[in-house]
């Protein structure tokens, strides 16, 4: 449901002063942050072909996923920064892991370039969309609705269902396509359902 306008320019003007937010440093953001900097992590393991630790640090950043919303609320540490980083450290693993999927050796389920390039500009459309809202409009971001959720959480089971197969030496070529359209339309739907009040 909307929020009032007042509540709206307060939240906008909270995020454009950030930098003056003195809790920045709490569980919550150190959790998301640890999420943020594995993405690069990840990539480069997947890069080297190490399969178990890329498998490894993902599913340590996925618990971070769960775990930083659950740690603000418990010890009330919920700023605006934390609001900020999710959902950015969330499009960085997911980006990163599929995008290495696409462009390094990988050796079965190659996910289609043109299929990350797909999910980049789906991104950068709704990254565009939150700054411009918030920049002209001194309105709150754009925030998803449970479509977004779904597809994050969709995004994530798949890249675990893509380890599992390697590690089990299973190559189920029909599910792997019909998986990857699914996605598709899951992240088309997600942003045509992106709005800009929560």
């Amino acid at each position: 449901f909307p929020v009032t306008i007042m509540d709206a320019k307060k939240k906008a003007q909270a995020y454009k002063s950030l930098a003056a937010d003195k809790r920045w440093l709490t569980i919550s953001n150190l959790l998301t942050l640890a999420r943020l900097f594995l993405a690069p992590v990840i990539m480069l393991c997947l890069y080297n072909e190490a399969w178990w630790w890329s498998f490894g640090l993902f599913c340590f950043a996925g618990f971070t996923d769960v775990l930083d919303g659950y740690a603000a609320r418990l010890f009330g540490e919920e700023t605006h920064l934390g609001e900020l980083l999710d959902p950015i450290a969330d499009k960085a693993l997911v980006l990163g892991t599929f995008g290495a999927f696409a462009f390094f050796h990988v050796p079965f389920f190659h996910v289609p370039a043109w299929f990350w390039v797909c999910l980049l500009m789906r991104e950068v459309i709704m990254i565009a969309g939150a700054g411009c809202v918030l920049l002209f409009y001194d309105a709150v971001p754009l925030k998803p609705t449970v479509w977004g959720k779904l597809t994050t959480f969709f995004q994530l089971l798949f890249i675990a269902w893509v380890y599992v197969c390697y590690f089990a030496d299973w190559q189920p070529t029909k599910t792997y396509w019909a998986l990857l359209t699914c996605l598709g339309i899951f992240s088309f739907i997600s942003l045509v359902h992106y709005r800009d009040w929560e």
